[in-house]
């Protein structure tokens, strides 16, 4: 099967050439710059979208991808010693440790303690929930730690 589309017109003479276009590129993509998106320009566009059980990602042309989940936090207790190992595995994969992370606790007791996650890998973050009350909290189902990171998915 070849990777190249070619649309052809009959006429009096015969089948003559309409169209060629690649159809993907090496990676099994569509080039960017063959993608007719209205407004964008081909480095901004969006190549790749999804979701799974980590949450959702976006991936830009120019190698910029964004991850973001809203993880469970029911049954989790939060103390103020040690504190809490909480981690992210990432809906995609980024290429390096160079990404950035934004958290945020949402819900039940979310003023009663903070969070904290750190790139671990290119696949997960991994960090921590500490009470800031001296208190133990057992946190319940209207708990969740909102996520958000950036970084590259390509060089």
């Amino acid at each position: 099967m070849s990777d190249i589309l070619e649309i052809l017109a009959r006429d009096d003479g015969g089948l003559a050439s309409l169209l060629k276009s690649v159809l993907l590129d090496s990676e099994g993509k569509v080039p960017a710059d063959r993608l007719r998106i209205v407004g964008a320009l081909a480095s901004g566009a969006i190549i790749e979208s999804g979701s799974n059980a980590n949450g959702y990602y976006v991936k830009l042309a120019d190698g910029t991808m964004f991850c973001s989940a809203l993880l469970e936090l029911d049954g989790v207790v939060v103390t103020n010693d040690d504190g809490t190992i909480l981690a992210w595995a990432f809906p995609a994969t980024y290429i390096d440790t160079n990404y950035k992370l934004f958290c945020a606790a949402i819900g039940y007791a979310s003023n009663r303690f903070y969070v904290t996650l750190a790139p671990q890998s290119a696949s997960y973050a991994q960090g921590g929930a500490i009470s800031i009350t001296g208190n133990i909290w057992t946190l319940n189902a209207s708990t969740k730690l909102q996520t958000i990171s950036f970084g590259r998915w390509k060089a």
